[in-house]
């Protein structure tokens, strides 16, 4: 929640709407989101678990290669699909 959402919203609501044209504007949007109240609920839930486990560095950490790994998933993601402006 900070400078990485500042990059992130904008462009999954960009993605949102493109797919909101060919599916429909209403389903998208509640689908995505649907899929940021879960994930916020489900990542403080795993934060804490985590914390309490093994303590907070492990959080961090986890998170972190998370990140990456999403990145890197996003990244191949994209250079499969073909780029067309709507």
């Amino acid at each position: 929640m900070g400078i990485g959402s500042a990059f992130a919203f904008p462009a999954a609501g960009a993605v949102a709407k493109m797919l909101g044209r060919r599916y429909g504007m209403g389903y998208v949007k509640g689908q995505f989101n649907m899929g940021m109240n879960v994930g916020g609920i489900a990542g403080a839930l795993l934060a804490g678990w985590i914390m309490d486990l093994f303590g907070i560095n492990y959080v961090f950490l986890g998170s972190g290669v998370i990140g990456i790994y999403g990145s890197i998933f996003c990244g191949i993601s994209m250079r499969k699909q073909p780029h067309n402006n709507m």
